[in-house]
């Protein structure tokens, strides 16, 4: 049996056939528009696809929900693109036909395979088939292909190659079952989840998706956990969607505040919206566009559409809110529009599952209320069953969330532009022994077995930063890319296992290079005359930079100063006679100020 490539006449929108309607002439029956693109004929109807990276639970075989294929063909040859197989990439379309279809099995009709066709524009076709047993299949066309085509579509797939795993039972229970292992199951709703097996999500669309709120113009790593977790769910066979909230940033979500959260501009949540897409398909790269989404389009509508809504929602519900009652009870109340948010959110949830069919969430603990309200307002429109997972907080020392006002971790952007790599780095890299397990734990897209082997060297190699070096390479990877790593272990290298003589012989625009942008300070000299009023500048967290020099916690290019009335001499904490200091507080903690005349 052959692989048929051909050139097919059909109508230009959604077509569904069964391959048999292909197999011999290729195009019997299939009438329309002339549209060229390059086709795929499977065969048989009843052949399931070998070679996989996943499979169903008790078969040898490999039934798969959704399947993406990428047809490229140049000078007379075909490649398969195709990133869940264990062939090699890309593969010749006659090994890849030899390999992964058996034709030569009789299997019965439940594992008939269908092939869709969405035509966008004149150069490829992306089919998304939401259907079981479905395949989804991209298939540039063959005059036409450019070499743009080639790589924005080549790109993504190949790097999600690199992320997928060889798991055997790949579907949200068994995200789920993960997250348990992990601790990584604060609360749930309903909170029956965990019972029985996690019954309660067995039978729900392997979908999962996550809220947004762009209210800065990066995430930071208070949402990493989210986002980690997110991506964790891809490797189980779900699909992700991540959900920026252009809408709700509008409004506000006052979980987790004491007082009424500052609104921006529209303008200036649009601007976050687009940056924060841009930093998410950065991070998720592997992950269609389809996946990411804004809420503004969701929740465009009228006030009478909206005045509908509300219908299905009661008062009484909507007071019983923990983070409602606390905002009552102090006396600082909340605003019309933050006690309206739970609503938003709500009809974000049901539209997903109206569109993408998906009844199942995760976020932050402080967001049960939320996840309530949406199950609800779900089940009173469809009728149909919903389920939402709460993620432990991270907290700072203080034991308050981390977000982008809190004093600690809260000015660890995952934009290098305003936290470099190195500080990203360096935030995990010097993590205590008694935290760094749990956070692994938390983080790592590893295998529960892969961390226990961690776990086990770290214990029998405490003060050597096992754990600590192994999360924070993974996790400045996952932000800033391999080059980023790269930057942030040279950085550190030169600080904590080099020497000050090893560093002056560098160029000035090399230093700069290895701390990045944003740890890099840049400083007027006429702005200071005393060391007092610089260590007060170049200071950064908690405490009095003042007590802090006077008990030695300042050096300036290695050497400490400790009196805050000492007149500035700037050829002395210049380094080399150059623009550039490098300040240390403490043990570990380092950037670089460049001096402008």
């Amino acid at each position: 049996m052959n692989l048929i490539f051909s050139f097919l006449t059909i109508n230009p929108k959604v077509c569904q056939f069964e391959p048999k309607h292909f197999y011999g002439s290729g195009i019997s029956g299939i009438s329309g528009e002339v549209v060229r693109v390059g086709e795929v004929v499977i065969g048989l109807a009843e052949v399931p696809l070998w070679k996989q990276r996943a499979a169903a639970v008790g078969r040898d075989y490999v039934i798969w929900d959704y399947h993406v294929i990428l047809l490229y063909a140049k000078l007379g040859s075909v490649l398969v693109y195709d990133f869940d197989t264990t062939l090699t990439f890309p593969c010749d379309a006659q090994t890849y036909w030899t390999e992964t279809f058996r034709p030569e099995l009789n299997l019965d009709a439940n594992y008939q395979r269908y092939v869709s066709f969405v035509i966008k524009g004149e150069s490829s076709c992306h089919c998304m088939l939401n259907k079981r047993f479905g395949v989804l299949i991209v298939i540039v066309n063959f005059e036409m292909a450019t070499s743009f085509c080639y790589l924005s579509l080549i790109g993504r797939f190949k790097l999600r190659r690199a992320f997928t795993t060889s798991s055997s039972a790949r579907n949200i229970k068994q995200f789920c079952v993960d997250l348990a292992k992990r601790n990584l199951i604060s609360t749930s709703h309903p909170s029956d989840v965990f019972s029985d097996d996690f019954k309660a999500v067995s039978t729900l669309p392997n979908v999962v998706y996550a809220g947004f709120d762009p209210t800065a113009e990066s995430l930071h790593i208070g949402h990493l956990l989210i986002l980690t977790n997110l991506f964790r769910a891809t490797l189980h066979g779900c699909r992700a969607i991540a959900l920026i909230g252009g809408a709700t940033a509008r409004v506000g979500d006052p979980s987790g505040h004491i007082t009424d959260r500052v609104i921006v501009s529209d303008h200036e949540i649009d601007q976050y919206v687009e940056k924060i897409k841009f930093q998410l398909m950065k991070l998720f790269n592997n992950v269609s566009d389809d996946n990411i989404q804004s809420n503004k389009d969701l929740l465009i509508m009228s006030s009478i559409q909206f005045l509908e809504v509300c219908r299905d929602f009661r008062l009484g519900d909507m007071l019983r809110l923990g983070m409602v009652k606390s905002r009552m009870r102090d006396g600082s109340g909340l605003s019309c529009t933050e006690f309206l948010y739970q609503i938003f959110q709500s009809y974000d949830w049901y539209r997903l599952s109206r569109d993408y069919n998906c009844h199942f969430q995760i976020g932050g603990n402080d967001q049960l209320g939320h996840f309530d309200a949406g199950y609800d307002y779900i089940k009173k429109k469809t009728g149909k069953l919903s389920a939402s997972i709460c993620l432990p907080l991270l907290t700072d020392a203080q034991g308050k969330k981390l977000s982008k006002t809190s004093k600690e971790g809260g000015n660890i952007w995952l934009d290098e532009r305003k936290t470099s790599p190195f500080t990203f780095y360096q935030y995990f890299r010097q993590k205590p022994d008694s935290a760094i397990v749990p956070l692994l734990r938390y983080f790592s897209l590893r295998t529960i077995e892969e961390i226990e082997e961690i776990e086990r060297e770290h214990q029998a190699n405490l003060g050597k930063w096992v754990a600590q070096e192994k999360l924070a390479e993974e996790l400045t990877k996952f932000v800033h890319g391999s080059n980023g790593l790269k930057m942030a272990k040279q950085c550190s290298e030169i600080l904590f296992h080099g020497s000050l003589s090893e560093l002056r012989k560098m160029p000035t625009s090399f230093i700069e290079e290895q701390f990045g942008s944003a740890s890099v300070q840049q400083l007027f000299r006429s702005s200071f005359s005393t060391m007092g009023e610089l260590a007060d500048r170049v200071h950064s967290g908690e405490g009095s930079s003042i007590n802090k020099m006077k008990a030695g916690a300042l050096k300036l290019n290695g050497i400490r100063f400790t009196n805050p009335d000492e007149m500035i001499d700037f050829d002395k904490i210049c380094l080399d006679g150059r623009n550039i200091t490098l300040v240390c507080w403490g043990k570990r903690k380092y950037h670089l100020v460049r001096w402008i005349d």
